[in-house]
């Protein structure tokens, strides 16, 4: 930068990810990788210095490392955008909800005198409500997203906190070989919650336990939700975490990976069908340690 600001050179300033020019002040920013395979962002500010009689006599240069700001700007921006795109969607749903409500009621309004025709129309309208009410209910979880920088948790403690919270009857929840704490967004406990409440509400009669537990891989620590129903087949493993796919609000899955993906961390399917549901949560080499740490 230093050789730049006394001798300009247009091939080597593309070199940057952004390049400024101040007068005769440079300001750049660009990726370099560090040791031990360490990447970070560098903002980089270089001048020429005169003397009193206005002869260049060198040049100073400021480096600062900007990768954490440039990571919370990045966060930012993904939450920014989903919140944009639930913002759309949910609007759409409850707009098509809205007017199956309003059919059904002027259709009932003519049937006051035919119970059983009545009570069709007075069923499909609960329907639609509830529907509205599961919408507006999921967009009250979604906006807490991101709120919050990343923080540890007691993966044991997270685990039994959110069973507590579900109707489990004489299905188990056991955990093995689980005593970490994880880098994670402050809603993560709803990744658990959604992870067995989607095993309860989909295993029907053949569940009978469902099991949390992990390893590592990589230096990576994979964390397993795993039941024995019936499982998912082949061509839904990707489709399961879409927005709105499923028998139910199609939700769940769908908000767990986001709210995963705020730090880098990501979710797979990859049970055997006829054998049980297993999802694999892959937590990043840094973002896990031993012990229970949590603070």
């Amino acid at each position: 930068m230093i050789d730049l600001a006394l001798s300009p050179d247009d091939d080597e300033l593309n070199t940057y990810s952004t390049v400024k020019s101040e007068g005769e002040t440079l300001v750049v920013e660009k990726l370099f990788a560090q040791p031990r395979g360490k990447k970070a962002i560098l903002w980089c500010k270089a001048s020429p210095l005169y003397d009193k009689n206005g002869t260049v006599m060198g040049a100073v240069e400021s480096i600062r490392d900007i990768t954490k700001r440039k990571q919370e700007e990045e966060k930012f921006r993904h939450v920014n955008r989903q919140l944009n795109l639930l913002t759309r969607t949910t609007r759409h749903d409850i707009l098509n909800q809205l007017m199956i409500l309003k059919v059904n009621l002027e259709l009932s309004s003519t049937h006051l005198d035919n119970p059983i025709r009545l009570n069709e129309f007075i069923e499909r309208e609960m329907k639609a409500a509830k529907t509205i009410e599961e919408q507006i209910a999921f967009t009250q979880e979604f906006q807490d997203m991101g709120a919050k920088p990343p923080q540890w948790q007691f993966l044991p403690a997270i685990i039994e906190q959110e069973k507590n919270k579900l109707h489990c009857g004489d299905i188990e929840i056991e955990t093995e070989n689980i005593n970490q704490d994880i880098l994670a967004d402050s809603l993560f406990g709803k990744v658990i919650y959604n992870l067995a409440d989607n095993a309860l509400k989909y295993g029907g009669a053949t569940i009978t336990k469902i099991q949390f537990f992990s390893y590592e891989s990589d230096g990576n620590l994979i964390l397993v939700c795993q039941d024995d129903r019936s499982g998912v087949i082949e061509k839904d493993k990707l489709r399961i975490f879409d927005r709105g796919f499923g028998k139910h609000t199609g939700l769940g899955l769908y908000l767990s990976r986001e709210i995963l993906s705020l730090t880098g961390i990501t979710i797979t399917e990859k049970g055997t069908p006829g054998k049980g549901a297993r999802f694999e949560i892959t937590v990043p080499n840094g973002a896990w340690r031993s012990g229970g740490k949590s603070s």
